[in-house]
This record gives C-alpha cells, sequence and structure tokens, in this order.
C-alpha cells in the first residue's frame, strides 16, 4: 500500500485536534478524495456539523471521483501534496 504526504493549509481560523505544528497528514494513496474530506472533518476542532468544509488544490476543487494518487502526481512538490482547507456556513 503506497502512501503520500499531504500538507494541509487551515484558513477560516481551522484547527486542528492533536498538536501538529506542520499540518502533515500521511494518508493511502489509494483513497478517494470524498475519504480524505471524512478524515480532514475528523481531526478538524472547530467545525460545527452545519458547516460545509472545501479543498482546493492549487486553486482548484478536486473531483470526489478522483483519487489521491492522480492529484499527487499532477500536483506535489518535493514529495508533498498542499492542500487549502476552508469552512463555510451552509446554512444561513
Amino acid at each position: 500500500m503506497q502512501r503520500v504526504k499531504i500538507k494541509l493549509i487551515l484558513n477560516d481560523g481551522l484547527q486542528m485536534r492533536r498538536n501538529n505544528i506542520n499540518n502533515l497528514m500521511v494518508v493511502n494513496a489509494e483513497q478517494g478524495i470524498a475519504r480524505l474530506y471524512y478524515d480532514i472533518r475528523l481531526q478538524l476542532v472547530n467545525v460545527l456539523p452545519e458547516d460545509a468544509i472545501f479543498i482546493m488544490i492549487n486553486g482548484l476543487l478536486p473531483a470526489m471521483n478522483k483519487k489521491i494518487i492522480e492529484l499527487y502526481d499532477a500536483h506535489s512538490k518535493e514529495g508533498i501534496l498542499s492542500i487549502s482547507v476552508f469552512k463555510e456556513n451552509a446554512f444561513g
């Protein structure tokens, strides 16, 4: 099982549950973006159920059917895929 490094760039005051100064995650390369959304949401402290999170890679929203390895191959720099994470209140 191949694994890849992901660096999360947290916006809108988002914070991770664990004290990870660099906001690095190591994930299965074959998992999909939908699973990555789930994993990120579990790690965020200040996200309410009515809050939506969005991830962007190089300014683009990735398609939910993409695999991490596809995005990693296309957008990684120095062996790390940088992902920006945004929060938006979806109801109101």
